[in-house]
C-alpha cells in the first residue's frame, strides 16, 4: 500500500510517499517541497495572501499528479499555522478539494505537537526531552517525561513572522524585544524543567542551522537526524550570520528560501535553549509527517532502534534466521572474551545490531558487500543510535568482509577516538568469526560455550556438519590472535 502524506505548511508545503508493506515496514518512495511562503504577506484583517494562496493551489495540483503517477492508494493531508490562523485558511482548504481533489484538513497547534512527538519518539531516543518545531508561523514546545508527552506549549512566533517584523525595524531592537516575548510566552506556563538538559529541534530553520555548522566544523558524516549542537555551536552561528545582509547569508552557504529566516530562527533557538537552560540541541529530520505515518498509519509507539533495525532487514532482504544466528554466536564471544576486549553493555548492544545488519549491501553484489553495506548505513542512519554508534556499526559492516585495515578510520578522527576504533577491531573479528560460522546460512551451529586458559580461547561448539563451522574459525584463527593474543582453539 502507498500513502501519500501532504504537509501545507506556512513556509514550506511537503508531500511524502511511503510504500508500507504486510509486515508493516515501510520505504520511503519520494519526497517533494515546494516553498510557497503561505503565512507571508497576511494583511491586517489576518487574511492569507492571494498570490500566496495560489502558489499552495499550484502545488497541491503538483502533489496531486505525482500520487497518481505513483498509484497512491491514500493520501492523508494537514495544513498547519497560517491556515489555522488566517480568517480565510477554510477558503484555502476548500480551495484545494475543489481544484485538486485533495482533503486537507487544518490542525491545532496541539495536536501538531502531538505529531512532532510521534515523529521523534519512533525515530530517536528521547526519554525525557523538549522538542521544538520551529515553523513558519508558529512554534510548539512539546515536553516529554519518561516518553510520553507532559504538555505542548503553542507559541505564535514563526520564523516568517519573526522574519517580517525583524527586517521591516531596526534589527537590534527587533531582536530585544523577539527575545523578551518569547521569555513570556514560555515563563507564562509551568514549562521549564530542571530535569530535562537536552533539546530536540525540528523544522527546516533548525536544520539549517545545522547544515551551516556541519559546514563550518567539515563534519565526516552527512547524517543531519540526531546531529548533535551545544549553545557554544549556535552562539558561532549567530555570530556567523548576525550582521550579514540576505545576500551574504546565501554566500555562507544557506538556501535562497531560508537565507531571510534563519537569523530570527538562530536567535530564537538561542533564546528558547537559554530560557529552558539546556546546553545541547539535537536535529529531528522527522516531524508532523512521519508523524502522520506512525500515528494513522503503523499506530506505533516503539522503541526506535527496534523497528529501524527491523524496517532495513525487511528493506533490503536479509535472511532473518541467519542474522539472529550470527547475532546468537557473536554475542556468546563477546561474553566469553569480556574480561578481554573491555567492552561494556553499549558495545554489546552495537555488535547486536551489527549483527543483525550485517548483511545489508548484498542487494547490491555478493562479493565485498560489507562496503555497500557501510555506505546504506550512514547514508541512512540508523534510528535510536547517535553519530558515533552508527559510524561504528558502519565500519563493523564494512570490516566483515574487507581488509581488516586500520585506513578504515581515515577520515573519523573528529568522531572516533582511540578506544573507540580499538572497540571496533575487537567487535569486528567476532562479527566475522560469527558469521563464518553460519556460512550456509542454515544454522548447524546449535550453541557455543568456552573458556580462556593457556593462552588461548577454547571453544566448545554443538552443531551439524563440523567441517563447515569449524572451517569458519579455523579461517579467522590468525585474524583473532593478532587482535586479542590468543590462539583460537576447537576442543
Amino acid at each position: 500500500m502507498r500513502i501519500g502524506i501532504v504537509d501545507l505548511g506556512s513556509n514550506t508545503t511537503r508531500l511524502i510517499v511511503f510504500e508500507v508493506r504486510d509486515d508493516s515496514s515501510f520505504r520511503l518512495v519520494e519526497g517533494l517541497k515546494d516553498v510557497i511562503r503561505l503565512a507571508s504577506g497576511m494583511d491586517k484583517k489576518g487574511r492569507l495572501n492571494p498570490n500566496a494562496i495560489e502558489r499552495a493551489v499550484e502545488a497541491a495540483k503538483l502533489f496531486e499528479e505525482f500520487c497518481r503517477a505513483l498509484d497512491v492508494d491514500k493520501i492523508l493531508g494537514v495544513a498547519t499555522a497560517a491556515v489555522r490562523r488566517a480568517n480565510n485558511g477554510a477558503e484555502v482548504i476548500q480551495r484545494i478539494k475543489d481544484e485538486c481533489g485533495l482533503n486537507i484538513r487544518a490542525i491545532s497547534g496541539e495536536e501538531e505537537g502531538e505529531l512532532d512527538y510521534y515523529g521523534v519518539i519512533n525515530t530517536m531516543d528521547a526519554e525525557n526531552a523538549y522538542l521544538l518545531d520551529m515553523g513558519g508561523a508558529s512554534m510548539e514546545l512539546i515536553k516529554v517525561k519518561e516518553r510520553k508527552i507532559s504538555s505542548i506549549l503553542v507559541i505564535p512566533y514563526g520564523t516568517i513572522i519573526m522574519s517580517e517584523a525583524l527586517y521591516s525595524s531596526d534589527s537590534k531592537i527587533g531582536l530585544e524585544v523577539l527575545g523578551k516575548d518569547l521569555k513570556k510566552e514560555i515563563l507564562r506556563e509551568d514549562f521549564v524543567d530542571e530535569d530535562i538538559d537536552n533539546l530536540v529541534g525540528i523544522g527546516g530553520t533548525v536544520r539549517a542551522i545545522a547544515k551551516l555548522d556541519m559546514k563550518k566544523k567539515n563534519y565526516p558524516l552527512k547524517l543531519l537526524h540526531n546531529y548533535t549542537m551545544d549553545i557554544k555551536d549556535i552562539n558561532n552561528i549567530l555570530k556567523l550570520i548576525e550582521g550579514n545582509n540576505v545576500d551574504e547569508i546565501i554566500k555562507k552557504g544557506v538556501s535562497e528560501s531560508r537565507a531571510d529566516l534563519i537569523l530570527p530562527g538562530t536567535f530564537a533557538l538561542k533564546k528558547i535553549m537559554e530560557i529552558l537552560n539546556v546546553e545541547r540541541l539535537r536535529v529531528s529530520h522527522s516531524g508532523i509527517r512521519e508523524g502522520i505515518l506512525y500515528r494513522d498509519v503503523l499506530g506505533v509507539v516503539g522503541d526506535p532502534l527496534g523497528l529501524s533495525v527491523r524496517n532495513m532487514m525487511s528493506h533490503y532482504g536479509v535472511n532473518k534466521i541467519h542474522a539472529k544466528n550470527v547475532e546468537r554466536i557473536a554475542l556468546k564471544l563477546f561474553d566469553l572474551l569480556r574480561n578481554k576486549h573491555g567492552c561494556g553493555e553499549g558495545e554489546k548492544k552495537l555488535l547486536s545490531v551489527t549483527s543483525m545488519l550485517h548483511d545489508v549491501g548484498l542487494v547490491i553484489g555478493y562479493y565485498n558487500h560489507g562496503d555497500p553495506g557501510c555506505s546504506i548505513v550512514l547514508n541512512e542512519g540508523i534510528n535510536g543510535l547517535d553519530h558515533k554508534s552508527i559510524l561504528k556499526c558502519a565500519l563493523l559492516i564494512k570490516l566483515h568482509t574487507g581488509s581488516y585495515d586500520k585506513k578504515v578510520f581515515n577520515g573519523y578522527k573528529k568522531i572516533l577516538n582511540k578506544k573507540d576504533r580499538r572497540d571496533i577491531l575487537n567487535l569486528g573479528v567476532l562479527l566475522r568469526i560469527a558469521e563464518s560460522m553460519d556460512i550456509t546460512e542454515s544454522g548447524l551451529v546449535r550453541s557455543v560455550s568456552g573458556e580462556i586458559f593457556a593462552g588461548a580461547l577454547h571453544l566448545r561448539v554443538e552443531g551439524e556438519r563440523k567441517s563447515i563451522w569449524r572451517y569458519g574459525i579455523e579461517r579467522n584463527a590468525e585474524l583473532f590472535f593478532n587482535i586479542y593474543g590468543l590462539k583460537l582453539v576447537v576442543d
